[in-house]
C-alpha cells in the first residue's frame, strides 16, 4: 500500500519559537490516523504546517502527499488535492470521523450533531475517572458552569474564525439529545438514519429519546 501523507523530520517555528522539533509520520492510502493531545501539544501547528500557513514557518523537513512533494505548495493548491482525494468515490468504505467541522470538510458526509442537557453534561465530565486535569472539577456544579461556558466559548470561537454556527441545525443531517439515551441506542439511531439517508428513504432528523421530536 502506498503512501497517501508522509512528514519526514519536519522543523517548524512560530516567529522565532520553534514549535514541532522533527516530526516524523507516514500515512498509507486507505489508513486513518487522529493526531490528539492536551493544548500545546503541536495538533494545530503539525495540520498548519500541512496547509503551509504562513504564519508558521518550516526551517527542515518535507512534506509529500499522494507521491508530491508539497512542502513549499500554496494552501490553496494543497486545499485542491485534499479535496480531490476526499471526491473520489468509495461505495464500500465507510469513515466515522470525530470533528466539528467534519460535514464542511468531508463532501457529501452524513452530518450528526449531539447534543445534551447542560446539567447532565457537567456530570458526565465530574465523574469520568478518564478525563484529564483540565477537566477535574471540585464540585459538580463547577463542571457544569464551567462546560456550558466552554460550550459557549466554541461557538463564538467557530463564528469569529470560521464563519460558522455550530448551533446551526441545517448544518446537519441527523440531530440526537443523548441525555436520556445509552450508546447501543444511539448506535442504533444513526446507522438507521444513515442507511436511509444513503438509499433515499424518509427518516426523522431530530431525535429526544427516547421518543422521536417531530419538527
Amino acid at each position: 500500500m502506498s503512501e497517501l501523507l508522509e512528514i519526514k523530520d519536519l522543523h517548524v517555528n512560530a516567529g522565532e519559537k520553534e514549535i514541532l522539533k522533527g516530526i516524523d509520520l507516514e500515512i498509507k492510502k486507505g489508513e486513518i490516523h487522529v493526531i490528539m493531545g492536551p493544548n500545546g501539544s503541536g495538533k494545530t501547528t503539525t495540520a498548519n504546517a500541512i496547509l503551509n500557513n504562513p504564519e508558521y514557518t518550516k526551517t527542515n523537513g518535507t512534506i509529500t502527499f499522494d507521491g508530491e512533494d508539497i512542502t513549499e505548495s500554496r494552501t490553496d493548491e494543497i486545499a485542491r488535492k485534499g479535496k480531490e482525494i476526499n471526491e473520489k468515490e468509495r461505495p464500500n468504505d465507510v469513515y466515522i470521523i470525530d470533528s466539528r467541522l467534519a460535514w464542511s470538510n468531508v463532501p457529501d458526509s452524513y452530518a450528526i450533531r449531539l447534543t445534551v442537557n447542560e446539567a447532565i453534561a457537567g456530570k458526565r465530565v465530574f465523574y469520568d475517572a478518564t478525563r484529564g486535569s483540565e477537566d477535574q472539577y471540585e464540585t459538580v456544579d463547577e463542571a457544569i458552569q464551567k462546560t456550558r461556558k466552554r460550550k459557549l466559548g466554541e461557538i463564538e470561537r467557530y463564528k469569529e474564525k470560521y464563519g460558522i454556527n455550530l448551533l446551526d441545525e441545517n448544518n446537519y443531517d441527523l440531530v440526537v439529545d443523548t441525555s436520556y439515551t445509552n450508546t447501543q441506542e444511539l448506535a442504533d439511531i444513526i446507522v438507521s438514519g444513515e442507511e436511509a439517508y444513503r438509499t433515499g428513504k424518509s427518516y426523522p432528523k431530530y431525535w429526544a429519546n427516547p421518543t422521536c421530536e417531530e419538527r
